[in-house]
């Protein structure tokens, strides 16, 4: 009797593993500074961590989503592209332009009296708006998106992020952060809390990409 029921239970377990490693999580967000290690930081922490198979643009195999030139790094809408394609759920996180994520000379880090912090938080998150919209595009249910926004990003975002999120209609959570520690597990926090929520409600589709 109890080896049956420790069967049943490893065999449950082993399916639960599975399941959470078929949760293909795509995350998407700036990659400017610093923005890209910490967003590497989240990745690596759900996958290691949690078990979830988590991973950016920057993961995806043979493209570059960073290609270093004179100006600057260059987002590479290819690799959105395959991470939207292939995921099951979408992150999408919404930083501030906060000057120790750029250094001396970053594109946000010396802000002079004429500049406008809104306009660079928004410039700084142009790419995430087009990914964001782009998965609405292919995946119009609202139920495999989260929203995150960074210390009341959303007041400054404003009219750039879609109706559907303003009205409720997508899961959204604020976070407050302070050093490049707490951001990173201040964002791993939110998407696992969600995780459940997914592993629950989207296990058909889950169970079909196992299956193929």
């Amino acid at each position: 009797m109890v080896d049956e029921w420790e069967e049943r239970y490893e065999e449950r377990k082993s399916h639960s593993e599975k399941l959470k490693n078929g949760l293909r999580i795509r995350i998407f967000g700036p990659y400017a500074g610093d923005c890209s290690y910490i967003l590497t930081s989240v990745a690596d922490r759900i996958t290691q961590e949690e078990g979830y198979d988590a991973k950016t643009c920057l993961s995806v195999p043979d493209v570059r989503s960073l290609s270093e030139i004179e100006k600057g790094p260059t987002y590479n809408w290819e690799a959105s592209l395959q991470c939207i394609r292939f995921g099951i759920v979408g992150v999408f996180v919404f930083m501030k332009a906060k000057r120790e994520r750029f250094g001396e000379w970053g594109p946000f880090a010396h802000p002079n009296k004429y500049s406008n912090r809104k306009s660079s938080t928004q410039e700084l998150n142009s790419s995430v708006v087009l990914e964001f919209s782009e998965w609405l595009n292919q995946s119009p249910q609202n139920e495999d998106v989260l929203v995150i926004y960074e210390d009341d990003m959303e007041d400054v975002l404003g009219s750039l992020i879609l109706g559907r999120v303003e009205e409720g209609e997508i899961t959204t959570r604020e976070i407050t952060t302070s050093g490049w520690g707490d951001t990173v597990n201040s964002i791993v926090r939110a998407i696992c809390g969600q995780c459940q929520f997914w592993m629950t409600n989207l296990k058909p589709v889950i169970d079909s990409q196992l299956d193929d």
